[in-house]
């Protein structure tokens, strides 16, 4: 990463927070990508984190949606609604209702929601610590090789990573870094909606 220098002020007076915000917006955009070893480690760890913090909303979301599915479905009141207004229905639509909530329960129950929530928030505040080291040590041979091997070590407790949507995180690194834009990796709608599931198409990338 490039190094940014503070210049002395010279009795000027001081930018408000709007003008250097301003300031910020004119800054040219970044054509290349980081090429020293420290520069490639801390884009890793930041896209790791995006990643993870990804992956706990994703989860938590899931799970709360199921609790609140089946909150609403053992509600009585719900219960005798369905059963007052539902008397025309045919039988397969009664039961589509309990079938689907049934369905993601059992979803949420199998895959483990939030417990895998939990993972990740745990790996999102290893990644954390390990960019604040960086920040804060000196960029010496030996002391890189100490980061690399704690990535390492975080990694190998990682789950399978899915891929489109780590590119989406790498992309989203790219963008608060100043780099341009011809430089992100194309991802299209469908991989986009369908990156917390699965990778859709991840080939093409």
């Amino acid at each position: 990463m490039p190094a940014y220098h503070v210049l002395p002020n010279h009795g000027l007076p001081t930018p408000t927070l709007r003008h250097r915000r301003n300031l910020q917006k004119k800054q040219p955009e970044m054509t290349e990508e980081p090429t020293t070893d420290y520069d490639d480690l801390l884009f890793g760890v930041r896209r790791s984190i995006r990643y993870h913090d990804r992956r706990v909303a994703f989860f938590d979301r899931f799970h709360r949606f199921v609790l609140f599915l089946t909150m609403i479905a053992g509600s009585a009141g719900i219960v005798a609604f369905i059963a007052e207004f539902s008397q025309a229905w045919p039988q397969w639509l009664k039961l589509l209702p309990i079938a689907l909530i049934s369905l993601a329960a059992g979803i949420d129950l199998v895959v483990g929601t939030a417990d895998k929530a939990r993972l990740h928030d745990r790996l999102k505040a290893r990644f954390i610590a390990l960019e604040k080291t960086m920040q804060l040590s000196g960029e010496t041979d030996d002391v890189q090789r100490e980061w690399k091997t704690e990535r390492l070590d975080i990694e190998s407790d990682e789950p399978p990573v899915l891929r489109i949507l780590d590119t989406l995180c790498h992309n989203e690194v790219m963008r608060s870094m100043g780099y341009a834009k011809d430089r992100f990796i194309p991802v299209n709608t469908v991989q986009r909606l369908l990156s917390p599931f699965c990778d859709w198409d991840a080939d093409a990338l």
